[in-house]
């Protein structure tokens, strides 16, 4: 029971900054996370839920004192009744985890051990309530008979007895000697409170405090059924939390109950006097009779893989929101469960069910539940569904990436999510083919290539200019050239080179299904050189390079805004719809069709085959790089010097280019 506040009622608290009354209960820290549960409140439109924590905060939403007191007389019990709940979890956890090793007997020592167990619990008990008068237990009971009896002139006794602290019942029974009726308190546990005991603690505190409970309260007190409850056994409760049993009638059960109750009243009388400004402090605890269990090790789920994932790899933010929104249809389907307990039959019917969502939905409909997604695509069987493709590389690869880090850390030892995907069908299947000679004829005749500095808002300035020419030349990917700083424009030997982050091709299955969730954006030791082709020296880009540090810019394309960890997300859908207008409109054709375009032209000359999986960032290129020197910058070059598109005429791009 806690201490009453200046309004007469336990928990019950003013805050004046609100002009309100606050249901304010500080728990302790052994229940703390067990106490949940609704709390019921006619006057609020919604129950009150409690999750765990060390506070019950309720604003009883009123700033009438009587109002709140009626309130506080709903709202208490309720708290009261899942608090007790939350204890006898605990119990109930303790008895059921722990093995409780039977006594003969108890030294006195084992004694003064466990007294002074009970003197600290009373003292940090103490510790965690906030007011300066204290009340006894039975303030509780006799508020809820009070209550339930409808019998508001019984409000003046309650008063009185809330001023009635357990230290004086304690020592009451101290002084007349009843260890007995200590004893068989305490030995009450899985029992009713036997009518006689109850009278006992009254008449024991009648006497401590003359006048304290009225004749006609006592009476409502035994007679009331409600209160025919069993209570918490202090000697049980202190044996079991040292994992120990002591049986009944044991004579030494008899002297810890004494031993108790001296701690408890010397306890109490220190509580007294911290009310007067003494400043006792809490001493420790004194140490078990048998060491404490390890305490369990924390349930890792699936939510906590995830963020786990995303603190070992540091994806991109699109690659963190892609993994969230599916991993997030997983859970909802299985709900967070813990990582080991994920298994390949759910990893099965999660991917069947991802693969009957609709693959475009209205904005109104990707804020629904993925459970209300399905319905709506189901209403509508004529709208285009996921493709495998996405189903494998985001519903099953973000799975994958939260397994791949539980098995880092030890938490499972394989991943359900391998071998697990569609197989893909021809129209799954995502083909690329490379730019035509008439599709680069045209890409280099729009009036970006005709016109002097004609360009396109969504295509940034020169980076629709120069990146086109890039790819073409260097054979790099879109976000490769779209990261360029001014800074990746070096020199060695005499040559001009790109230094570029090697990054993983969108569009390409490269890597196996068991660490696709490995790549990164971009990585600091993945790099390659590439060498600048003397077709865009000719052109003027080391001139338009020099002049992006000239004008102090870091980026070599400023105008590049980026989305979700991507510099070019943006600047590809302006590619489209500019190459769908004045090129193709072939879904086989995008700006990675000049990377195509390259390697191609690469293969057909008959180039270096080792030099050109150099160049465009393939197996045994630059890998070899961070070791020592395996295809030099000028072999390179001397490679890629021969590279030529026959019947492509720029000579107009030269001549219209100018950059101020």
């Amino acid at each position: 029971m806690g201490r009453p506040t200046k309004t007469g009622y336990p928990f019950l608290v003013g805050r004046p900054d609100a002009g309100q009354y606050t249901y304010h209960r500080k728990l302790s820290a052994r229940v703390e996370q067990l106490v949940f549960g609704e709390v019921e409140m006619p006057w609020a439109a919604d129950a009150r839920v409690l999750a765990g924590g060390p506070v019950v905060k309720i604003s009883l939403k009123t700033g009438d004192l009587k109002t709140a007191r009626e309130r506080w007389a709903v709202v208490h019990p309720q708290v009261e009744a899942l608090v007790q709940l939350a204890y006898v979890r605990v119990g109930a956890a303790r008895t059921s985890a722990t093995k409780l090793r039977a006594l003969n007997g108890l030294t006195t020592e084992e004694i003064r051990r466990l007294a002074g167990q009970a003197r600290h619990d009373v003292l940090a008990a103490d510790d965690l309530t906030w007011d300066a008068s204290a009340t006894s237990p039975l303030a509780t009971v006799i508020g809820d008979v009070i209550e339930r009896t409808g019998r508001p002139a019984a409000r003046e006794d309650l008063e009185r007895a809330a001023q009635l602290s357990e230290a004086r019942l304690l020592t009451s029974l101290l002084q007349q000697r009843k260890a007995a009726v200590f004893d068989r308190r305490a030995n009450e546990s899985e029992r009713d409170v036997p009518p006689g005991l109850l009278a006992e603690l009254l008449a024991a505190g009648a006497k401590a405090q003359p006048g304290a409970l009225s004749k006609e309260l006592t009476a409502l007190l035994l007679d009331d059924p409600i209160y025919a409850y069993p209570i918490p056994s202090d000697v049980d409760a202190l044996l079991a939390d040292n994992g120990v049993a002591l049986a009944r009638g044991n004579p030494d059960r008899t002297a810890l109950a004494l031993a108790t109750l001296r701690a408890k009243v010397d306890a109490f009388r220190v509580v007294e006097a911290r009310f007067n400004g003494d400043a006792t402090e809490t001493p420790e605890r004194p140490e078990r009779l048998t060491p404490p269990p390890a305490p369990p090790e924390p349930v890792k789920r699936i939510s906590d893989m995830r963020a786990r994932w995303v603190k070992l790899f540091e994806p991109g933010q699109k690659q963190i929101d892609d993994n969230r929104l599916y991993v997030d249809r997983f859970i909802e389907m299985f709900g967070d469960l813990p990582a080991s307990e994920v298994t390949r039959p759910m990893i099965r019917e999660y991917r069947d069910t991802v693969a009957t969502c609709a693959r475009n939905m209205p904005r109104a409909v990707r804020a629904m539940t993925f459970k209300e997604q399905l319905a709506w695509s189901a209403d509508r069987p004529n709208e285009k569904k996921l493709s495998r493709r996405t189903v494998n590389r985001k519903g099953i690869g973000s799975m994958s990436a939260c397994m791949h880090a539980a098995i880092l850390d030890e938490i499972r030892a394989d991943n359900p999510c391998s071998k697990q995907d569609l197989p893909l069908r021809k129209s799954d299947k995502v083909v690329r083919l490379p730019y035509s000679l008439e599709d680069l004829i045209k890409i280099f005749g729009t009036r970006i290539y005709t016109e002097e500095q004609k360009r396109w808002v969504g295509g940034a300035g020169e980076a629709a200019f120069w990146m086109p020419l890039i790819a073409l030349f260097a054979g790099a990917r879109l976000e490769e050239i779209g990261q360029l700083l001014c800074s990746d424009i070096r020199i060695e030997e005499g040559i001009h080179f790109f230094d570029l982050m090697d990054l993983p091709d969108e569009d390409e299955d490269e890597h196996d299904d068991d660490d696709r969730h490995v790549k990164k954006l971009k990585t600091t030791d993945a790099r390659r050189r590439v060498p600048i082709h003397p077709q865009l020296v000719d052109l003027g880009f080391l001139d338009y390079a020099a002049a992006m540090r000239a004008h102090g810019k870091r980026s070599l394309f400023p105008n590049l805004k980026e989305y979700r960890g991507r510099m070019t997300h943006n600047w590809s859908k302006w590619w489209a719809r500019h190459t769908d207008l004045f090129v193709t409109a072939s879904p086989s054709k995008v700006f990675h069709s000049l990377r195509h375009k390259f390697v191609d032209r690469m293969r057909n000359q008959k180039l270096n085959r080792d030099v050109l999986k150099a160049i465009v960032g393939h197996s045994n290129g630059d890998t070899t790089d961070q070791y020592g020197e395996s295809i030099s910058v000028v072999s390179r070059y001397e490679e890629l010097v021969k590279l030529t598109y026959p019947g492509l005429d720029l000579s107009h791009v030269k001549a219209n280019y100018r950059y101020r």
